[in-house]
């Protein structure tokens, strides 16, 4: 399957929409966008978090191919 991100907050896809193969590698990549951000405690917490949490407080949704909503613990 093939995963896009969504921005929330922006109401737009993810820089220039690229594709994930998998849910790992969306997590990763969200890790990257938000670290520069972080301060080094909120960091540990981020590294803590399931792709859920990460979506859910960061305001990302994970769709399919077809631009369906993909539900992410």
């Amino acid at each position: 399957m093939v995963y896009k991100l969504w921005c929330g907050q922006r109401g737009q896809p993810f820089a220039d929409n690229p594709s994930f193969n998998t849910l790992e590698e969306v997590k990763e990549q969200l890790m990257s966008y938000h670290e520069i951000d972080m301060e080094e405690e909120d960091l540990e917490i981020l590294k803590k978090m399931s792709l859920g949490e990460i979506l859910t407080t960061m305001e990302w949704e994970v769709h399919d191919e077809k631009g369906k909503i993909i539900k992410v613990k």
